[in-house]
C-alpha cells in the first residue's frame, strides 16, 4: 500500500503534460524548462502547441494573466510559495472561468473592466 500512496503523490505533483508527446513535468517546472522541452523535442512548434497555460485571476487588481509565471512576475511572488492567500488570487483552466471569478468577487464589474495580460501583449477586454 505504501508504494501505491507514493505513486499517487508523484502523479499529483506532475501537472504539466506535453500535448504532443505526453511527457509530464512537475508542478514546479519553470516556463523556461517547458520552453526548452518545446525547442529541443518539437522543433517548429510553439509553447501553446505543447502546453496549456493556466489563467490567474487577481480580483483586487481586476486582472487576469495568461500563465502563472507572468502573474508571479507581476506580483513579485515565487511559484514555490504560491500567491498571497489574503488576496483571493486563484488559478483556472480557462480565461472565461477566471473572468467569472473576478466578476463574482467584484460585483460591479463586467468583462470590459478586467485587464487581460496574455503571453503576447496586454489587452483590456
Amino acid at each position: 500500500m505504501h508504494t501505491s500512496s507514493t505513486l499517487k503523490t508523484k502523479e499529483d505533483a506532475m501537472i504539466y503534460q506535453c500535448k504532443v508527446c505526453r511527457q509530464t513535468f512537475m508542478c514546479t517546472a519553470t516556463v523556461e524548462l517547458l520552453q526548452q522541452h518545446v525547442d529541443n523535442k518539437h522543433k517548429g512548434k510553439g509553447y501553446k502547441d505543447c502546453f496549456e497555460y493556466t489563467y490567474v485571476a487577481a480580483p483586487h487588481l481586476t486582472t487576469v494573466w495568461e500563465g502563472a509565471h507572468r502573474a508571479h512576475a507581476a506580483l513579485g511572488t515565487e511559484a514555490k510559495k504560491g500567491f498571497p492567500k489574503d488576496l483571493d488570487i486563484e488559478e483556472f483552466a480557462t480565461k472565461e472561468e477566471a473572468y467569472e471569478y473576478i466578476k463574482k468577487k467584484v460585483e460591479y464589474l463586467d468583462d470590459d473592466g478586467i485587464t487581460f495580460i496574455d503571453t503576447d501583449h496586454v489587452d483590456s477586454s
